[in-house]
């Protein structure tokens, strides 16, 4: 199973609405707040796993549900912009988000791929 995996990276939910039980929760517990933790990308599922052990509220999300991923670059900092088939959008700030875009985009075509 190919990974991809950024560990110094943080996540924030917009828009989240009631199509996911997992986002739902993420955003309860979080809310529009930047949450440190590790990013991992695997030919399933994109994954944001808190670095806070005590009170973490992961997130798994299945790549088949990804509609559109964005890299997006500032002057201070690179993060991963991604739309679900739901309208929820998640930005992932982190120091390799090329290579997550990267790896996320070829999960996604194979998962597209493998349903059509």
């Amino acid at each position: 199973m190919d990974e991809h995996a950024d560990e110094h990276a943080e996540a924030s939910s917009a828009e989240v609405g009631d199509t996911a039980w997992t986002l739902a929760r993420f955003h309860e517990r979080f809310g529009n707040q930047w949450v440190a933790g590790r990013v991992v990308i695997s030919s399933e599922a994109l994954e944001f796993r808190p670095r806070d052990s005590v009170s973490a509220v992961p997130l798994a999300l299945r790549v088949g549900q990804v509609t559109s991923i964005e890299s997006v670059s500032t002057l201070f900092n690179k993060s991963m912009r991604v739309q679900l088939a739901s309208g929820e959008v998640l930005t992932f700030r982190c120091r390799t988000a090329a290579s997550l875009v990267e790896g996320l985009e070829t999960a996604v075509g194979a998962a597209r791929s493998a349903a059509a």
